[in-house]
Parts: C-alpha cells; structure tokens; sequence
C-alpha cells in the first residue's frame, strides 16, 4: 500500500512539472548526421579508385628463385581480381598448377581511410600465415610496396631473420609486375625470390 501511494506522489509530481523529466536535459543529435559522418569518412576515394587499374582476368607468368646460385625455376598461373564491397577492395584469386609449389590463394588489398594507408591480406594453402601488411603507392614509380620486417621463421632446425618487400609496379592497362624481394641476416644482398608478370587477358 505504502508503495503505491509513493507511486502515484511520483506521478502527480511528474503532471505538476515539479520533477525533471531526463529526456529533456538532453537534446538529440540531428537524425543521420553521425551516420552521415561515418558513411563519408569511410567512402572509396581516389585510392581505392587506383586499385581498380589491377582488377581483371590475368595470366601470369612465375618466376621463383629458390637459390641465388641455382636456375630459377619458371610457371604459368591464372589469376582473377574484381573490386568488391562498393569498390573498397581488390579481391584476387589464384591457381598456381604448375612446378614444385602448386597451391592456391586468395587476398584482399584495400586502402584504409582512418590509417591513411594501403593494406593487404593473403592466404594460400601451403601454409596457415594470414598476416595484414601496410602499403604506400609512389605516384612516380607507379609502384604499390608492401614492407614488412624484421620477421624470424624455422628454417632446417634454425631461426632465420629476414625483411621483405612486396610491390607491384604498373607497366600499362594490360601489364605490370609483382616483386617479392628478401634480405635475409646471413645474407649480404637482397634476393627477388618470387617475380610475377601479369598479362592481361582478352
């Protein structure tokens, strides 16, 4: 009964005007104006536009340098690239058939408004790494690189320190090229272990 009572005191202050209603200390936000924000600061602009040049249905050829001392050894592989999620990312998928490391693999390159800065993905089924990359585009060299590094990895029952780059330079609309280079600790020179000439198919 006691409570009751309280209830309808709480109710008579409230019509009276004598208790605050919290709703109305607080003014809302104009409806979509976050959203609005959020939508603009996360839309593709010119970077994302720049990956469309890599977009298609390639054939490429492989180059891997196991030795530096040995021949390299030579492979053919299709490729496919579309932009997907509104234009904000490059997917690419591929099938290496050929020489002592057929696999496939897949990957994502985009551009991240918030970091200012390219990122790339990729997976394949050689091994289970999946590791994002920042990336920077020189306009001059029209070249698109990814370093990353110092790493360590299990080599024949030891640790190896290594740095890598990887990049992709456009020749034309038809034509540019992967380079994956290494620096490896115990070595004195870089190496292009892995090169790839895309050639854009019609």
């Amino acid at each position: 009964m006691y409570a009751l009572k309280l209830l309808l005191a709480l109710v008579m202050l409230l019509a009276a005007g004598l208790v605050p209603v919290l709703s109305q200390d607080k003014k809302e936000p104009a409806a979509g104006t976050e959203m609005d924000a959020w939508a603009k600061a996360h839309a593709p602009n010119a970077n994302h536009k720049l990956l469309e040049k890599l977009a298609g249905n390639w054939m490429a050829d492989v180059t891997f340098v196991f030795n530096p001392k040995e021949k390299p050894e030579l492979n053919k592989m299709a490729v496919k690239r579309e932009m997907v999620m509104g234009g904000r990312f490059l997917y690419e998928s591929y099938d290496l058939w050929q020489g002592s490391m057929p696999h496939e693999g897949r990957g994502f390159i985009g551009y991240n408004n918030s970091k200012k800065t390219f990122q790339m993905i990729h997976i394949e089924s050689m091994n289970t790494a999946l590791e994002v990359t920042d990336g920077t585009w020189d306009e001059k060299t029209q070249t698109l690189s990814f370093p990353s590094g110092p790493k360590e990895m299990e080599w024949g029952g030891n640790k190896v320190k290594f740095t890598m780059t990887m990049s992709f330079t456009i020749e034309s609309e038809d034509k540019h090229t992967f380079s994956m280079k290494t620096k490896y600790e115990q070595m004195p020179d870089e190496i292009e272990e892995v090169k790839i000439v895309y050639t854009r198919r019609k």
